[in-house]
């Protein structure tokens, strides 16, 4: 999201004892894999479910780029970095899950239960 007086806004997800749900939001490989979709209303992202979602599945997030593409632009540079750092042969040992990648703030949500992880592809 972009503040005026704050500029962009994201979430970082990388220490597991600061955070709330989104940590557990992650990248779809394509729009048809997507299973909820980002709304900005007044400044606060909220997540409209597309198809049912079973616990411990993946959450997962598609933006096309359509709309802005100057954050069409990071996302992809975001998305070659993890699709790069998921087949380096360092990261194929004994690493299962890559951090979510998000380019939205949002304001802490319920715990989806047991959450999920990213399955190594």
């Amino acid at each position: 999201v972009y503040y005026p007086n704050l500029g962009w806004m994201c979430i970082d997800a990388t220490d597991p004892e600061k955070g709330n749900w989104l940590r557990y939001v992650n990248w779809a490989c394509s729009g048809e894999e997507q299973n909820l979709f980002p709304l900005e209303i007044n400044r606060a992202i909220y997540y409209k479910t597309l198809k049912p979602i079973a616990p411990g599945e993946e959450l997962l997030v598609w933006y096309n780029g359509e709309d802005n593409p100057e954050i069409a632009a990071a996302i992809e540079e975001e998305r070659a970095s993890a699709r790069s750092k998921r087949s380096s042969p360092k990261s194929r040992k004994g690493r299962s899950q890559l951090p979510p990648l998000l380019p939205a703030a949002a304001r802490p949500g319920p715990n989806p239960g047991s959450g999920s992880t990213r399955s190594s592809q």
